[in-house]
């Protein structure tokens, strides 16, 4: 079947606008599909209401690209702020319309012919921004990280991986590295990007303080770090666990500024969520990129490094998934079944 829907995709291409070209909400998706594979899209910028299941023509990769058979997709919170602004969409290259999210996981199924390092039936995790959430994807590995997932992970953890992991090692490896025996502040430690921060930093024999909601405490001490509950006065309940030497603020900017009053140079302060908190830096805009992907899952596969899952969805029910994230109904990465 996936050699009759590429030799059609051209076709198929030139109908992708044609008029009455379906587009469902997730309640009523058709049995079938005849134009070769279903993607999530959206064509206003909005919340999760948005987002429609569409028909679209099956990309076929040049000569340097590979087409993926995507089979799991993990959300991070940037998909949604993308899906909701055009200005964050036009910083990433994006217009509408548009398709969804970035991190993939799924089996390659067709190789360019200039392509020599990847294979088909080849397991791998990578980016596809703004074109995650379909069925088949095309990627270009000499432009964006590829990894090959290994033989003991499933899809659904592998998905998991790309923007969360890379932005904690970029984070904990990069300006806001703590060497052995000093102290990281991880300011919102139970999410995703904290949970790996604090384990890549705590492989390096660095002291970890993480601050997380009462629920979540355990969590964050299952990873090695010393827990601190989110509320009240900061400065207070970190005091007695200073000095602070370096911060990866996950949250609202705060824990620089704390991070700040108990020892830290600005210049080993990070922020991921609250851009320029107080003067810190970000983690590297390259890392689709750049990012070792290949060590981050390894350690993953070698149970080095936890992924904790909070959720799956099947593909039909994407929105739902998203409406999930948002509210953080779940703990943990939620992830997207597709095939």
């Amino acid at each position: 079947m996936l050699s009759t829907l590429a030799q059609t995709s051209d076709e198929l291409k030139r109908r992708w606008e044609k008029p009455g070209a379906t587009s469902t909400a997730a309640h009523s998706v058709p049995q079938e599909y005849a134009w070769g594979m279903k993607a999530w899209t959206h064509r206003e910028y909005g919340g999760p209401e948005v987002m429609r299941l569409t028909e679209a023509a099956l990309p076929a990769p040049e000569p340097h690209e590979v087409l993926v058979r995507v089979e799991a997709v993990s959300i991070n919170p940037v998909d949604w702020k993308i899906m909701a602004s055009h200005e964050k969409a036009a910083n990433f290259g994006l217009a509408l319309p548009s398709g969804i999210a970035n991190d993939i996981a799924g089996t390659i199924e067709e190789v360019g012919s200039s392509v020599t390092l990847w294979k088909v039936g080849d397991r791998v995790m990578t980016s596809a921004r703004g074109r995650a959430l379909q069925e088949y994807v095309v990627i270009d590995p000499s432009s964006v990280a590829v990894a090959h997932i290994p033989e003991q992970l499933d899809t659904a953890e592998a998905a998991c991986v790309n923007i969360a992991a890379r932005t904690a090692w970029d984070a904990v490896e990069g300006p806001a590295r703590a060497r052995a025996g000093q102290t990281l502040l991880v300011h919102g430690g139970s999410g995703a990007v904290g949970q790996f921060a604090i384990q890549f930093a705590r492989r390096h024999g660095v002291r970890v303080v993480a601050t997380a909601s009462a629920s979540r405490l355990g969590r964050v001490r299952s990873l090695g770090a010393e827990a601190v509950e989110y509320g009240g006065d900061l400065h207070e309940k970190l005091q007695s666990l200073a000095p602070i030497n370096a911060v990866l603020d996950c949250a609202d900017g705060e824990g620089v500024r704390v991070g700040i009053e108990l020892g830290a140079d600005l210049h080993r302060c990070i922020s991921i969520s609250v851009k320029n908190a107080h003067g810190a830096g970000g983690v590297a805009t390259d890392l689709e990129q750049t990012a070792p992907l290949q060590h981050l899952i390894d350690m993953v596969g070698a149970g080095d490094v936890e992924v904790e899952i909070g959720a799956r969805y099947p593909f039909a029910r994407a929105r739902e998934a998203y409406e999930a994230a948002i509210a953080g109904q779940h703990k943990g990465k939620i992830v997207i079944e597709v095939g």
